[in-house]
């Protein structure tokens, strides 16, 4: 069963914790990360792609933080497993977000038999 171990403050210093469920077979990371998004633009822009370029050169990207969790399945560590053994997924950095992401997290380990 994964639980929570861990309260969101742990992972504002950008610690990640990592776990795992059924005897070691299915594993798991959290981790908060800080990524870069840019806002959504209200109006349409018409014209070249040079003109859609230069109407978006001022529009700065947002930092946002959010829960980046990867899980997979097998006796091998995160270094060992190849990138497509993994699933990954982000999740909103709130305790909601935090509770999503171990919803989610339970799901996929009961998948393993």
């Amino acid at each position: 069963m994964i639980e929570k171990l861990m309260s969101l403050n742990h992972f504002t210093y950008k610690k990640p914790f990592s776990g795992s469920d059924k005897g070691n077979r299915f594993k798991y990371i959290i981790q908060m990360v800080v990524k870069e998004i840019y806002p959504e633009v209200p109006e349409l822009f018409e014209g070249s792609r040079e003109d859609i370029s230069e109407g978006m050169k001022d529009v700065e990207p947002v930092k946002v933080k959010v829960f980046n969790v990867t899980c997979w399945s097998g006796e091998k560590n995160s270094k060992n497993t190849p990138d497509e053994e993994k699933q990954i997924r982000e999740f909103e950095f709130s305790e909601e977000g935090y509770e999503e992401a171990l919803k989610w997290l339970q799901e996929e380990s009961d998948k393993i038999a």
